[in-house]
């Protein structure tokens, strides 16, 4: 049976040839090879694989609690008959066990990745789902991931109702679709309390990035102002976690773990790249402002020494 290592590199294999394949698609060069690979095809690879080995191991773990409830039944039958019987029934369970492939979040996070480069964000947030419901807890990392899914999944809408030739003038705006659900992603994340459950994904930085990122990509004409509320929301949760924990640990929480404590979080060369860029795809009575919030922010990265200007010639 193969391991949780070999399932990683086969699942990143498909996850970087999608990589490589996207990155192919919007930089064609002469010398890549037309071999009929596509992006979408390696991720539904990595998607179809993923699937079968869930379908597999449930497919095991059903002929597991089968067989149990047999071994229960049988405790009826006669001394001879559990003789008989009892060991070669008892051993099936652990050789299912040892049938079942491991899958853990690294495993879920690769095919999320893999599925996020072409813009599958349902089939992305999808897998999500399933492993919350399985118990499992997704890191940020994971989230992040399905978030960025959402910010390229405008892009291939389009694409696919240019190919389909559909009159998408009644259709609720792809942009506005993936910008608000990567928003509630944000507000799932947002909500929970890491103070009672240890093991529930933060935000990070790059979490509010992969957000704003939508917003940027999005066409919202406020798409500006939405990435600034997103900045806002950073900072006030990441003051209000570390009041909290603060709080926790001057209370007598003995069994607080001090490396719990949350850094504030402030906005990166990353996330300032992103505003800007949201506030040059502002228009009508909302770019009027563009000009005006993107030379603030540019003047801000100046004084935080997170950007200067390249020196001159002479120097």
């Amino acid at each position: 049976m193969p391991n949780a290592a070999t399932v990683h590199m086969v699942l990143d294999a498909w996850r970087l040839l999608a990589t490589t394949t996207t990155t192919a698609t919007i930089h064609p060069t002469n010398e890549q090879p037309d071999d009929g690979m596509t992006a979408d095809t390696a991720a539904e690879r990595a998607h179809e694989l993923l699937q079968f080995i869930m379908d597999r191991n449930n497919t095991n773990d059903v002929a597991t609690n089968n067989n149990n409830t047999n071994n229960n039944n049988d405790n009826d039958n006669n001394d001879n008959e559990i003789i008989s019987n009892k060991q070669p029934q008892q051993l099936q369970p652990t050789a299912r066990r040892k049938m079942m492939i491991p899958l853990d979040i690294k495993a879920y996070t690769l095919v999320i990745d893999a599925l996020s480069k072409c813009g599958e964000a349902e089939k992305a947030e999808g897998i999500l789902t399933d492993m919350l419901e399985s118990g499992m807890t997704p890191d940020a990392i994971c989230w992040n991931a399905t978030i960025h899914a959402w910010s390229r999944w405008p892009r291939k809408q389009k694409q696919q109702q240019q190919q389909q030739q559909h009159d998408n003038a009644n259709d609720i705006d792809p942009g506005l679709q993936a910008a608000q659900r990567a928003q509630e992603l944000l507000d799932l994340m947002l909500l929970d309390d890491p103070m009672q459950n240890h093991l529930a994904a933060r935000p990070t930085v790059a979490t509010f990035n992969a957000v704003i990122d939508c917003y940027s990509k999005s066409g919202i004409p406020n798409a500006g102002y939405l990435a600034e509320d997103v900045v806002r929301r950073m900072k006030e949760w990441s003051k209000q976690q570390q009041h909290q924990q603060q709080h926790q640990m001057t209370g007598g929480g003995n069994d607080h773990d001090p490396s719990f404590v949350t850094t504030l979080l402030e906005p990166n060369t990353i996330t300032l790249t992103s505003l800007m860029d949201c506030w040059s795809r502002s228009t009508g009575e909302y770019g009027e402002a563009a000009a005006e919030r993107a030379e603030a922010i540019l003047q801000h990265m100046q004084e935080i020494h997170m950007w200067l200007p390249m020196p001159s010639a002479s120097t």
